[in-house]
């Protein structure tokens, strides 16, 4: 009875470094989605902001 009690909790405590592990490379997934995309439109507007400015004086210059 002791072993089987033993080997129970080795495999729920495997399980769930499995499952932390899991959901600790999600969440840096998310974060670097997140940082890829989110992240620079908050960094520099200004620049987003002077390049679609830009890119409509193109537009109107062109015939």
């Amino acid at each position: 009875m002791r072993f089987q009690s033993k080997y129970l909790e080795s495999t729920i405590t495997r399980a769930l470094e499995i499952e932390i592990n899991f959901i600790q490379d999600i969440s840096r997934l998310f974060i670097r989605v997140a940082s890829n995309v989110v992240y620079p439109i908050y960094l520099e507007p200004s620049t987003i902001s002077r390049n679609s400015l830009r890119s409509q004086q193109l537009d109107r210059r062109a015939p």
